[in-house]
């Protein structure tokens, strides 16, 4: 994937994607840097030969060609809209012809579009209920798999199907919300902004079918209107938009006049703005909303850790219900990955109210990933800056398709909803399993995906029937602040790597922080929850980071300024 994600448009880079989709393992990162950073051609040749030799490959292009026992090469590309995106990424793939590979160009997508498309290209690798999904709503024959058209029909046939689970079991009709939801999307003038056009028109689609048991009057589902801004070209990538300006900030994302047509009308709902933000390749995104009243302007930002709070606490509800009737549920492990930078509050209501484990990770995704797929069988992250996604486990899955058994054994898992044999115990474990099946095909199970976290997100807050205002009441976050501190040689401060938010060396760093912080927590007036603060050396440049959070702003700036 040729991209620089959030960063700003004159910038480019590569992300790869392994052949199970996710992203490129540790080790072949230790092979691909040197390779990336080979200053000319023949050094590059040095490298790969060496390379070949030490994996026992052949570095010959022509043995792909011969030998009809080896599977070739298949490589899949994609890039985003910077102008220089198409250049390098077609000398990207000339090199993998030259190499003897098969190439497939998917243009323009997202990063998370790519992932999914070599995820579902090998399909023998996944799940059978992920590799048997078909929505026969959008109409695309075998699912698509590595396609556009089969990603859509994923996402938005597994979107429309979760919503539709609104419908209380006695009920002839779908669960309409009392006022239309309505999300206007900044796409950070980025590659995000045509697939949410394309979103639309396939919920459009499905609003125009009526079902047969509602007279052909009732449309068969409720969705979201999505409202794009910030496309292609109405303004430069990322700058003064996009998720990372809007999280870091914790301001509102400037909407650049479109290139085309007139200007924005922008939707509201009761004179409140309601809106997510993307980054530039669509895998990242945070909610937030304003309120445009003439006698306050509000501004509220809903980020990763609101995102996992949201999820956790819709998925522990529905594992609970099922497990009333499905026992073997009780036995999987489902849990939130977070990092040192989760805020507190968020922390807290996860394990006070959620009730869920909460396990902390090395800050980066790729280590929040792993630690969410070896940990959990539904293992959720999201980071702050609202890169996420829920990983499901072959046990999940094991016990699904035992749940599946006993539902039709019981007659119980038809799609009418005639059940009155049948108590509201195992209606609601019903409606549960069927939520649960839906959620490995909505949620992109490679890498955290900004498309299908918004259809997810929404899902859930129709089922629960709340706006953004409400999901953000669920509790407040701990204020904080973060600084940087020059140093001359970062190497000297050492940190626990089973707990990055403590130094080891020099040995008498952590004993004054941890006074600092006692110092702090004590001159508080509301002391629950209590401050903290930690400090982490950069890995590129000789500056530490330093994070704090306090029961109030000011306590949170003071802190940050005695521990940095």
């Amino acid at each position: 994937m040729t991209t620089a994600s959030h960063n700003p448009e004159e910038d480019n880079g590569i992300k790869i994607a392994d052949a199970d989709g996710g992203m490129l393992c540790s080790e072949w990162e230790s092979y691909a840097t040197p390779l990336a950073n080979a200053s000319t051609a023949s050094e590059f040749l040095k490298l790969l030969h060496r390379l070949c030799k030490d994996l026992g490959v052949s570095s010959s292009s022509s043995t792909n060609h011969c030998d009809s026992k080896r599977n070739k090469m298949v490589v899949h590309f994609g890039r985003d809209t910077r102008p220089h995106s198409l250049h390098l990424s077609s000398l990207a793939m000339h090199a993998a012809l030259i190499v003897g590979a098969t190439v497939i160009d998917h243009g323009e997508c997202t990063t998370p579009q790519l992932h999914h498309a070599v995820m579902t290209s090998n399909s023998s690798r996944l799940p059978t209920l992920l590799r048997s999904w078909h929505s026969s709503l959008l109409g695309v024959s075998g699912g698509g798999a590595g396609t556009e058209s089969g990603y859509f029909d994923r996402i938005v046939g597994a979107y429309i199907s979760l919503i539709q689970t609104a419908a209380s079991p006695n009920q002839t009709s779908v669960l309409k919300s009392s006022k239309k939801r309505k999300i206007v999307v900044d796409c950070a003038c980025g590659v995000g902004g045509p697939k949410i056009n394309i979103i639309n028109y396939l919920l459009q689609k499905i609003c125009s079918l009526t079902t047969i048991e509602n007279n052909g009057k009732e449309p068969i589902a409720d969705p979201v209107i999505l409202q794009p801004v910030n496309l292609p070209g109405d303004g430069p990538l990322n700058f003064k938009c996009g998720a990372d300006y809007v999280q870091k900030n914790g301001i509102p994302p400037k909407l650049y006049k479109p290139k085309r047509g007139n200007d924005h009308q922008i939707l509201q709902t009761d004179n409140i703005l309601y809106m997510a933000s993307l980054d530039g390749d669509a895998d990242r995104i945070v909610f937030h909303y304003q309120s445009n009243n003439q006698h306050e302007k509000l501004f509220r930002l809903l980020d990763g850790d609101k995102i996992a709070v949201l999820v956790s606490a819709f998925l522990q509800t529905e594992l609970n219900a099922m497990s009333e009737i499905v026992t073997e549920v009780n036995n999987l492990r489902s849990g939130v990955v977070q990092t040192a930078y989760a805020n507190g509050s968020s922390t807290s209501y996860l394990k006070d109210v959620v009730k869920s484990e909460v396990v902390v990770a090395k800050t980066g995704v790729k280590y929040v990933h792993a630690v969410a797929k070896e940990k959990f069988d539904i293992g959720t992250y999201f980071e702050s800056n609202g890169h996420g996604t829920i990983l499901f486990g072959s046990r999940f899955y094991r016990i699904m398709e035992k749940a599946k058994a006993f539902f039709e054994k019981h007659n119980l898992n038809s799609g009418g909803n005639n059940i009155s044999n049948y108590s509201l115990k195992e209606a609601r474990a019903r409606t549960a399993y069927h939520r649960l099946s839906f959620l490995p095909i909505l949620v992109n199970q490679s890498v955290g995906d900004a498309l299908s976290d918004l259809l997810l997100v929404d899902a859930i807050l129709h089922l629960k029937q709340w706006s953004l205002v409400d999901w953000d009441k669920i509790y407040n976050d701990m204020p904080s602040k973060q600084l940087t501190v020059r140093v001359k040689d970062r190497s000297l401060i050492k940190i626990d790597q089973r707990d990055e938010s403590k130094v080891l060396l020099p040995s008498d760093f952590q004993p004054a922080l941890n006074a600092i912080i006692q110092s702090a927590s004590k001159s508080s007036r509301n002391k629950s929850p209590p401050s903290r603060a930690f400090a982490r050396p950069s890995g590129t440049e000789d500056v530490v980071r330093v994070y704090a959070e306090a029961p109030t702003k000011s306590d949170a700036d003071i802190l940050a300024l005695r521990a940095g």
